[in-house]
């Protein structure tokens, strides 16, 4: 083994998962999740002020800051006995983990002292917390499904990461349709309050343009696999062994997925669709719902406003 393949060896393999909301994120995470050496993490972008400042619901049903296992990441996080500052750390991400900030992760010249300063800062305090959950599951890989492109390129710039970046794309009329849908959020226990509901004007431009931003990635890092959400709920094994042999995590076992259907086993997931706290059997199959319900004017909108990047991806325009 070579010197340069002993340090590759000793950086973090982290899944990104990245894309836009509602496109079945979640549910690919939590299927990656039960299989050997993976660990899913959740949406690892909200997780000092979902998890670390509210106390949200860990996917393992408990509290954050009662749910044992994150009680270990913490101990190894603040080995030194130090108390979270999350309004610091919230600083340093807001500074650093903006999609206007992009251009400023791939190009060292752009960035000023003060941005540079904040990226260091707010990089050590990531590599830290991956690290601390490294140590804890014994994981070989780290599922990050918090799809947000900017989160994507910093994770990317990360020297201490061996970044495979998973671009999962859903038909935008499907994502305009899930977005109209009222979800309770379950992870606030205290009280009830309803997932973000977003109009299709909205959620026509920002899926076009997250999505736009996640395939740009691929000139940043080889390791880009483009998945389609609808492939992936037709043949669930076939996808999840194309993404094995794309991480280069060959022969696992997969005898947990029986055709469309699994067992949901506990994951310790930070944010993420509700479906992550169903501890039932899980049937994988298509939401074709917004063929029917989605009104004609609305899949006119959404089909105009986003017509380019449906054709690149192969979906019909009608």
């Amino acid at each position: 083994m070579t010197i340069m393949d002993s340090r590759k060896n000793n950086k973090l393999k982290i899944l990104y998962i990245g894309g836009y909301g509602r496109s079945g994120s979640t549910i690919l995470e939590l299927i990656l999740g039960q299989i050997d050496g993976f660990f899913p993490m959740g949406e690892v972008r909200y997780i000092w002020e979902r998890s670390f400042m509210d106390n949200q619901l860990c996917g393992c049903g408990k509290k954050f800051k009662e749910c044992e296992f994150w009680s270990k990441v913490e101990n190894k996080f603040f080995a030194d006995g130090n108390q979270i500052n999350i309004d610091a750390i919230l600083k340093l991400k807001y500074a650093v983990d903006r999609k206007r900030n992009i251009p400023l992760t791939i190009l060292n010249c752009l960035k000023s002292k003060a941005y540079n300063r904040s990226y260091q800062q707010y990089s050590e305090i990531l590599l830290e917390l991956f690290r601390a959950v490294q140590k804890t599951s014994g994981c070989e890989v780290i599922i990050d499904s918090s799809k947000n492109p900017s989160h994507g390129y910093l994770l990317n710039s990360l020297q201490g990461i061996d970044l495979y970046i998973l671009h999962l794309v859903r038909d935008s009329r499907a994502t305009a349709h899930s977005w109209l849908r009222k979800k309770m959020r379950p992870e606030i226990s205290w009280k009830k309050e309803l997932m973000p509901i977003m109009s299709p004007g909205r959620s026509s431009i920002e899926w076009a343009v997250l999505n736009g931003f996640v395939g740009l990635m691929k000139y940043a890092n080889a390791n880009y696999l483009f998945v389609k959400y609808e492939d992936f709920v037709a043949d669930p094994k076939t996808s999840i062994t194309n993404i094995l042999e794309f991480t280069k995590t060959r022969n696992r076992s997969l005898d947990f997925l029986d055709g469309d259907k699994f067992n949901m086993e506990v994951a310790h997931t930070v944010s993420g669709n509700p479906v992550r706290f169903n501890k039932k059997q899980v049937i994988i199959r298509p939401d074709n719902e917004w063929h029917d319900d989605l009104p004609r004017r609305t899949k006119c909108l959404v089909t105009m406003l986003t017509w380019p990047m449906l054709m690149k991806y192969r979906y019909s325009l009608y």
